[in-house]
């Protein structure tokens, strides 16, 4: 009589409940794998649970087998799509975006915040998506909703000020980056990039300067004529329009005394604009697949030119991979590439690189030049000296190429006297 008064109420559980609770029990006590058992056993007695089915996918997450967590959640959604709270879609997000599927990721965040607007992780991982896909604007717009629910996030704030600096808004990225500091004063990785970004935006104004000085030399404009913009703004332009930055050489060191004692440190690196718009002027030649990857090809090597001027190694060539996958014949995008790894002191991989260049192009002067860098790192002497005299048999006016030339020879002889 009492268990018949106690199943009316709903104070008896379930076979099936007992497990569940079991296995949510053993998820907090972070014992995922006795959590999967009891939630297996929870779902032999009643297998359309959507409950159980959404929480062993939590568990399977955490033992690393993304799929069947992918599965799992998917199987809890088809069981009761209607009733689906913002957790599953949430979850659900971040299994795709550990999968790479960056788009339907950000579906399933769209899809918990219908439910729950105020759902900050969503707006947080939505741009975090945004972000890692190139599409800035929209990853500022996803932080900022995230910043107005929580803005005591430093890596929220982080990740908006890399986001603007990428779209080109220094001094919008530099307060987010202190706001960042405000909460974590001791993160280096803001640190080190707000000083980055001071550095860049100081670069970048005086190209912009030397350009304009060079205009007026040539008498093709007047002060007049020049946009009525801000040192910076116009600066922004010429990073938006060059086809060519280079940090120019830079050396330590006395070059009109060949036998001083110390080995003379320089620096040379030239970051190329892609050169896929030679390639789409040439559409008899692509098939329809190769148009369509050559454009998006274009939008990555153009992120990764901006990623790496801005000094974002790990970022650059991640993009750039992306866009050789879908065009790799642009032969600036790997020199781009190149660039990068020997920023990262990549040598053997990056010396592949541009000895492949140069063997397709004998005359990209660039290249040349980039590989000269990069065998410096390695006290490559004679090589260096031959690949400048390539450069200067091309072009017999290459400043930089003589200057190296010199260079090299002073850092021999050092060498060959220790």
């Amino acid at each position: 009589m009492k268990n018949e008064t106690q199943k009316r109420w709903g104070l008896v559980l379930t076979t099936a409940e007992i497990w569940f609770n079991r296995g949510v029990d053993f998820s907090n006590l972070g014992k995922n794998q006795e959590a999967l058992q009891a939630f297996d056993k929870a779902l032999s007695i009643d297998p359309n649970n959507a409950s159980v089915w959404y929480n062993k996918g939590i568990a399977i997450s955490k033992l690393g087998l993304i799929q069947d967590s992918l599965d799992a959640f998917n199987k809890a959604l088809s069981i009761d799509p209607n009733n689906a709270n913002a957790s599953i879609w949430y979850n659900k997000g971040i299994t795709l975006s550990t999968l790479g599927r960056s788009q339907e990721a950000i579906e399933c965040f769209d899809k918990a915040l219908e439910i729950n607007p105020r759902h900050v992780n969503a707006w947080n991982n939505k741009g975090k998506e945004f972000y890692h896909t190139n599409n800035f604007e929209n990853a500022v717009i996803a932080f900022e909703n995230a910043l107005a629910l929580n803005p005591q996030n430093a890596d929220t704030w982080y990740l908006r000020g890399k986001s603007l600096v990428l779209l080109l808004n220094f001094d919008e990225g530099v307060k987010s980056f202190d706001n960042a500091l405000k909460i974590d004063p001791n993160n280096q990785d803001v640190k080190k990039y707000k000083n980055l970004v001071l550095e860049k935006s100081i670069s970048l104004i005086k190209t912009s300067n030397l350009i304009e000085e060079l205009l007026m030399k040539s008498n093709k404009v007047t002060k007049k004529d020049l946009p009525q913009l801000t040192p910076l703004e116009r600066a922004q332009a010429v990073l938006k329009s060059a086809t060519n930055i280079g940090d120019g050489l830079t050396y330590q060191g006395d070059l009109s005394n060949p036998k001083q004692n110390n080995i003379i440190k320089w620096n040379f690196t030239s970051l190329l604009r892609s050169d896929l718009k030679r390639y789409q002027s040439l559409q008899q030649l692509l098939t329809d697949d190769q148009k369509e990857g050559s454009i998006i090809a274009k939008n990555y090597f153009d992120s990764g030119f901006n990623y790496e001027f801005l000094g974002y190694h790990h970022e650059a060539i991640k993009v750039i991979n992306d866009g050789l996958i879908f065009f790799t014949s642009d032969e600036n995008a790997w020199n781009n590439k190149g660039v990068v790894l020997g920023q990262l002191g990549e040598i053997t991989e990056a010396k592949v690189i541009f000895n492949r260049i140069i063997s397709q192009n004998p005359k990209k002067i660039d290249s040349i030049l980039n590989l000269c860098w990069i065998l410096n790192q390695s006290e490559e002497y004679d090589e260096i000296q031959r690949l400048c005299d390539v450069v200067l048999k091309i072009d017999s006016n290459n400043t930089i190429a003589k200057k190296i030339k010199l260079i090299t020879t002073i850092n021999t002889s050092i060498k060959n006297n220790v």
